[in-house]
């Protein structure tokens, strides 16, 4: 089979591979599209960690051999949440798959998926809705990544603010809408984002370097701050110096150290949430909202190009929102 290796940054090879054996009990499946994720875009920026190393884990595709006495047959449509997760454990048990005490290492496991095949436990695979093309329904992980963050804004009603217009902050963004906040801002440099932003959800916009932008939020009290930029000290540092007193800063993106002003942190009594992860009940929430058109993806989604065509994707996706790659496998 065919699998894109990162050999260097910004480059991908494609290599051969032997098509893997699913462990017993596992699946295999043939890819259909995988999505480039936003944390890869900076990951391919390097030298490869390792040897061989395949990225890729927002997928769709199809069954190409079935566990035997399961509920899938070969030919399923299925959607695969990313994380490699035992099953059985207490935290696995809870759907809380990323937090598995121990992963199965594996290799062309869910998170390997630029390549015609993959492997996975049948766990972490659900079908994919009738009527929903490929493209859609690998925008599943990243929409549960987006609703996980949502769920951190326990206050019904009320007012947030998302800093960046990016995938996840507009995949954000709208599960906010849906979860019932009565005003969502969504603040960005770029423009093109901001429209796609006003399309999709009707989301109130904010040029973020533009002062005077800022004038929409005064007189709505915001009680959650989502920054899912995460490397840009002065954004954090306006999140938390216009939130109301008690409010909270959900960080969706960020790096290993920042210098932030905590001072209204201590003043106004605020929290800082971390977000970084989904859960079982997000991925099939994200599958169900995309199913009823409840988040749009569609204008997201900036073009699609063949897995070995991934090098020159990857540098694309550096001014599009969205990129997906046809693994030809639906």
């Amino acid at each position: 089979m065919r699998a894109a290796v990162h050999s260097g940054p910004l480059r991908f090879e494609l290599k051969e591979f032997p098509i893997p054996a699913p462990p017993d009990g596992w699946a295999l499946i043939r890819v259909g599209r995988c999505g480039i994720c936003g944390s890869e875009k900076h990951n391919i920026n390097r030298e490869p960690t390792r040897e061989n190393h395949i990225c890729g884990h927002e997928l769709s595709g199809l069954i190409a051999q079935a566990p035997a006495g399961g509920d899938f047959s070969e030919g399923d449509a299925v959607i695969v949440h990313p994380a490699m997760s035992c099953g059985g454990c207490e935290q696995c048990r809870n759907g809380l798959w990323p937090h598995c005490r121990s992963k199965p290492a594996v290799a062309h496991g869910p998170t390997n998926a630029f390549a015609d095949y993959i492997i996975a436990p049948p766990h972490i695979i659900r079908r994919k809705p009738e009527g929903m093309d490929f493209e859609t329904a690998a925008m599943a992980e990243p929409v549960a990544v987006g609703l996980h963050a949502a769920k951190k804004m326990t206050k019904p009603g009320g007012n947030a603010v998302v800093f960046g217009a990016g995938g996840i902050g507009l995949l954000a963004a709208q599960c906010l809408k849906v979860r019932g906040v009565e005003r969502v801002f969504i603040a960005d440099v770029k423009e093109e984002n901001l429209k796609i932003a006003r399309e999709i959800a009707d989301l109130e916009t904010i040029q973020s370097d533009d002062d005077a932008a800022w004038d929409a939020v005064k007189g709505a009290p915001i009680h959650f701050v989502f920054d899912v930029v995460g490397h840009i000290p002065a954004i954090t540092s306006r999140g938390l110096a216009m939130l109301e007193r008690c409010g909270t800063l959900v960080v969706v993106g960020g790096q290993d150290e920042m210098p932030v002003n905590l001072m209204p942190l201590l003043m106004k009594e605020l929290r800082i949430q971390g977000s970084g992860w989904t859960t079982r009940e997000d991925f099939e929430e994200a599958i169900a909202l995309l199913a009823a058109g409840r988040v749009r993806v569609d204008r997201m989604i900036g073009a699609t190009y063949p897995l070995e065509q991934l090098t020159a994707a990857f540098a694309a996706s550096r001014n599009l929102i969205k990129v997906m790659i046809d693994c030809g496998g639906a």
